[in-house]
């Protein structure tokens, strides 16, 4: 029997200090579960799955009376202090009785919203990630280099664009999709496009990603040799390693990831040839698992470090009032400036 079925099976008790919101599904809660019952870390686990099928109680602002009740039995959450959530919206088409999926979701995220404990992470804090023109713009607020971009409907702006160089086509939403290479060819029997197009300078070098926890930064380093987009490369073809984390700006991180009131947050940055580090985007959900592995477990242990930590200080971030956007600053690695 594997740690994380120990953990998704152990028996319910009340009143847990610390409780985990998911799917068994889920490779990154299951991975997450597991790190935490091999690090004595007292988690009870919530299976939505389980507790969709089951009943619940949330009040918002909470009046303490608040509880879960699936096969499993029933979880009251009094003094409750730490929650590790991971909410992942099903497609209609991918469970029966949809509609009480919903309502479920919708409930915890606005009782998580509210709830005065902390909660990795919070609804509702970072919701420009949802949107790529917004979101870069608050990256280049918060002083970050953000690779030039283009958003339009019109193929003549697109291909003035893509004449500057060569550039990535993205998703306008939060939804995740694999980048890939475009050309002013892809337009050429093209008079309007029915929906706008992202397209994003194309940084050449190597893929950075920074997992911020709490005050803490975990730096992977991807190479790989060949593809323009890592994760659609087969492992074989990469190398990723573990950096110190002075290989980027790590109290700017911190900073940028409070200000959108998260706990945990996964940055992706490119290394250009000239050692200026652009930031593509920051995570509000990341799906830590894969880069976990290549450093021997530092970010589920920086998470559980976190969650086990009695300082009743360490709750969650403030959301910093408005940031207008200034001139990016160009960043570089302290043995290059």
């Amino acid at each position: 029997m594997t740690a994380a079925h120990v953990a998704l099976n152990r028996p319910l008790s009340d009143n847990p200090r610390i409780v985990a919101i998911g799917l068994r599904t889920d490779p990154v809660f299951v991975h997450f579960l597991a790190y935490a019952q091999l690090s004595g870390l007292e988690v009870i686990a919530l299976d939505l799955a389980d507790i969709v099928h089951g009943r619940w109680r949330l009040s918002v602002p909470s009046d303490g009376f608040d509880w879960f009740e699936g096969a499993s039995g029933r979880v009251r959450l009094v003094g409750l202090e730490r929650i590790f959530a991971r909410l992942i919206d099903p497609l209609p088409h991918q469970v029966a009785n949809y509609s009480r999926w919903v309502g479920l979701l919708s409930s915890i995220r606005l009782w998580l919203q509210s709830w005065p404990a902390m909660v990795i992470n919070r609804p509702f804090t970072h919701q420009h990630n949802g949107s790529k023109d917004w979101h870069e713009w608050w990256l280049a607020a918060q002083g970050f280099s953000v690779p030039p971009s283009v958003t339009s409907t019109s193929p003549d702006a697109l291909r003035a664009f893509l004449s500057g160089g060569p550039a990535v086509v993205k998703p306008l939403s939060g939804v995740r999709a694999t980048a890939r290479l475009v050309s002013e060819a892809n337009l050429i029997h093209v008079d309007q496009l029915p929906r706008p197009v992202h397209l994003q300078r194309y940084i050449e070098g190597d893929d950075l990603r920074v997992h911020v926890v709490g005050s803490q930064s975990v730096v992977c380093r991807v190479k790989r040799t060949k593809g323009v987009d890592y994760r659609a490369v087969p492992s074989s073809a990469l190398t990723v390693t573990q950096e110190e984390d002075r290989t980027v700006p790590s109290s700017l991180l911190v900073r940028a990831t409070q200000r959108q009131g998260l706990t945990f947050a996964g940055w992706d940055f490119k290394e250009g040839n000239d050692g200026t580090l652009w930031c593509l985007e920051s995570n509000p959900m990341p799906g830590y698992a894969w880069y976990d592995k290549y450093c021997r477990g530092a970010i589920s242990n920086a998470l559980v470090s976190l969650l086990n930590s009695t300082d009743r200080h360490a709750t969650q971030p403030p959301v910093a009032a408005q940031v207008y956007p200034r001139s990016p600053t160009r960043w570089r690695r302290r043995d290059q400036r």
